[in-house]
């Protein structure tokens, strides 16, 4: 939370340290009383809680959300101690984390992560290299331009200098890495680029030995099942690497597959050490509750007062429950979860607001999409769903709409190209669909002529005509009609 600087009315010193609503009402029973002549800097206080919790919640910081794993401590235990084992055992490791989509495969390996930040020789020395298969897992250029990239050796083929080991009876050969250049090269020297990679990794934790000081690499392969899909050279490589070094190298793989060790080559199939940590394990409904207040929670260390405890009784109330067991019945990922209550927050202006938003919240997530898009249309195109919606079983055209609201059009100033206008949105937005002309195969140019058909339920015109926000007046009579 971002410090404010507040000045209150009662006379004290500027604090400039954060405060929410309940710690004012706590530490300053003054304002509680004067909230009229504080209303402005109130507000503000309020606002700042919220504003943190929808920071918290916000899908675009994936891996900065403070989410906690529930029923994982034994395989959060395994992978950190083979993290750990980097540093301290000098051991290699390789592994797959494997569960269904929106389980938090990702979220779990980076929570691991950011728990040994208090070990400061495992966190400061180790290098954290991220590979996407979606992005280059089906090329090994790719591949191998993005472990240069976040390696940031390129320069290290230009100034090192080793021995070749293989020695032809007349001693060690001197020999100079040179680097090639980011898209210069073919598959052949693609390959020899990873060799040499791999080949400077093994140098460097050669030289550093067993010293603790040394630099540790892990490598994550997001959508690992990608790198699987043509030659397995990289995976390979990476899986060789940690079972002939000395240590400091890891490979961790995140797949939705459970199939995926089926899909190895059976060169890495024998390289691959067979540790799989599984989170597909279910997850209880009050596991799901908990999960649940822990993301409406907020650190106890920003003073915020009584937040936490209203937000779990919010939790425990009966209607908050039933929302969120039909929620759990339909997806029990924590991603949908903390979408939802990222809405929820994201409409609320005070913890007095969570529970009635709660509910809206729901209501929009269950509304059908159809209606979703109606509610999202400008009030002039809601028109010609009002004459649709009396035709709705039958194909149409522009005439017999036009026909019906000519006069509610006239009332706004409305021409006749303008509502044309308005049916050709209804057609992109694909809530009507031009009929085909028989046995033309294509469908009918764009004109008055042309038929069209409805894509929308007369349920779900009904329920968006009735929830459509600030309805205007004259439009009611067409309703009820």
């Amino acid at each position: 939370m971002n410090g404010i600087l507040f000045t209150d009315c009662m006379g004290y010193n500027p604090h400039p340290r954060p405060y929410s609503l309940a710690v004012l009402i706590v530490n300053f029973p003054e304002i509680k009383k004067n909230r009229s002549s504080c209303f402005g800097s109130y507000k503000i206080l309020i606002m700042s809680v919220i504003n943190d919790l929808v920071e918290k919640l916000n899908p675009s910081v994936r891996f900065q959300w403070p989410r906690t794993q529930y029923n994982l401590d034994s395989q959060s235990e395994h992978l950190k101690k083979k993290l750990l084992n980097l540093v301290e055992a000098r051991e290699s490791f390789n592994m797959i984390i494997m569960g269904p989509p929106g389980c938090g495969k990702s979220t779990f390996f980076e929570s691991c992560l950011a728990n040994l930040k208090t070990h400061k020789e495992f966190y400061y020395h180790r290098r954290i290299i991220r590979l996407n298969g979606l992005v280059c897992g089906k090329q090994l250029k790719a591949a191998v331009d993005e472990i240069f990239r976040q390696l940031k050796i390129e320069d290290e083929f230009d100034k090192r200098v080793t021995y070749d080991v293989s020695t032809n009876g007349k001693g060690s050969e001197l020999i100079l890495w040179k680097p090639v250049r980011l898209g210069l090269f073919g598959i052949r020297d693609c390959r020899n680029r990873l060799d040499s990679v791999m080949d400077l990794l093994r140098l460097k934790i050669n030289e550093s030995g067993a010293s603790k000081k040394s630099r540790i690499y892990i490598f994550l392969l997001d959508h690992l099942e990608y790198f699987c899909e043509g030659t397995q050279l990289l995976l390979y490589n990476l899986f060789d690497a940690c079972l002939n070094s000395k240590g400091c190298i890891g490979v961790v793989g995140i797949t939705s597959r459970i199939d995926i060790t089926e899909m190895f080559e059976k060169r890495v199939k024998s390289r691959f050490s067979h540790r799989i940590i599984n989170l597909s394990g279910g997850r209880t409904f009050d596991d799901y509750l908990t999960m649940a207040g822990g993301l409406m929670s907020l650190d106890q260390s920003r003073n915020i007062g009584n937040w936490n405890e209203e937000m779990l009784l919010i939790m425990k109330s009966p209607q908050t429950q039933k929302i969120l067991r039909m929620l759990y019945e339909t997806d029990k990922s924590v991603g949908r979860l903390s979408l939802f209550l990222y809405e929820v927050a994201l409409a609320s202006d005070d913890s007095t607001q969570i529970q009635e938003n709660i509910v809206k919240t729901w209501n929009r997530f269950n509304t059908s999409s159809k209606v979703q898009q109606i509610l999202d249309l400008p009030v002039f195109d809601l028109m010609l769903i009002l004459a649709i919606r009396n035709v709705h079983s039958n194909p149409f055209q522009f005439e017999t709409l036009w026909q019906q609201i000519h006069k509610l059009a006239s009332q706004f100033k409305l021409e006749r190209s303008d509502l044309k206008h308005a049916l050709e949105n209804l057609e992109v937005d694909e809530l009507i669909v031009p009929i085909k002309t028989r046995g033309a195969g294509k469908v009918r140019k764009r004109d008055e002529t042309g038929f069209y058909r409805s894509n929308i339920s007369y349920n779900d015109m009904t329920t968006a005509l009735k929830t459509y926000p600030q309805m205007p007046s004259s439009y009611q009579e067409y309703i009820i009609g």
